[in-house]
This record gives structure tokens, sequence and C-alpha cells, in this order.
């Protein structure tokens, strides 16, 4: 891959993780609040669409993405946890509903039983009314 995009990529991500410069991206591409605006929004309304039918989704997506909305969406997620275990190609990422709570059940072939911490950002994407 090339050295320079590689580079700029950790630097995104690195202050997008501190919180810092989520207005900007790198050239041509999105920003943290440009993912979280389209992200959230998205799973929430694919949970509350389809809360009684039972219907179950596959999602496929690119792992910064993942990476940078999970924890908004997933009760039971933070970062911490997504960066001590990665997000791998064809990754699976499996959630469902526990009481009125979107959690991850299962991280990869990871079954978990543990509690992870509740993410509580410091940062949240503006909403549209």
């Amino acid at each position: 891959g090339d050295q320079r995009a590689w580079k700029e990529y950790s630097r995104w991500k690195e202050n997008w993780l501190a919180g810092r410069d989520l207005d900007k991206g790198p050239e041509g591409g999105e920003t943290f609040n440009d993912v979280q605006k389209r992200f959230v929004p998205f799973i929430e309304n694919l949970v509350r669409e389809n809360l009684e039918t039972g219907s179950e989704f596959v999602l496929i997506g690119h792992g910064e993405t993942y990476l940078f909305g999970l924890p908004f969406v997933l009760n039971n997620m933070n970062y911490d946890f997504i960066l001590s275990r990665g997000f791998g190609n064809t990754q699976m990422v499996t959630a469902g509903l526990r009481g009125d709570k979107l959690v991850c059940l299962i991280w990869g072939e990871e079954v978990l039983t543990e509690k992870i911490e509740p993410f509580n950002p410091p940062i949240h994407p503006e909403r549209e009314s």
C-alpha cells in the first residue's frame, strides 16, 4: 500500500478516537461526524422499523465505519474493546435486543459472556430534528 496514505489514515483515526477534528477528514473522504450522521440514524431506524417482526439482518460495511459507529448504537460496546480485538476482513458482529437496548452478542467468533463497560462518548454527533 501507499505508505503516505496509511500514515494519513493513522493520523485521522488517532485524532477521531481522541475526539479531535471530528468535522475534518481525509481529502475526498468522510469526516467522523459524516459517518455518525449516516450510520447512527440508519441503525436506529432499522431497529425501530423491525422491532416487532424479529427480523434478522446482515450489514456489510467497512471496519472503520463500524469502529466509529458501533459504540454509539451497541449499548455494551466501547473503543477499547473494538481496538483490542480488531475488525478483520469478512468478520461478523452479531447484535440483538436485550430489553430495549441493542447489544453486541458475538464479536467474530467470540461469544460475549463478560460485561463490557458501556460506551459513554464524550462526543456525540449533532442530530438533525
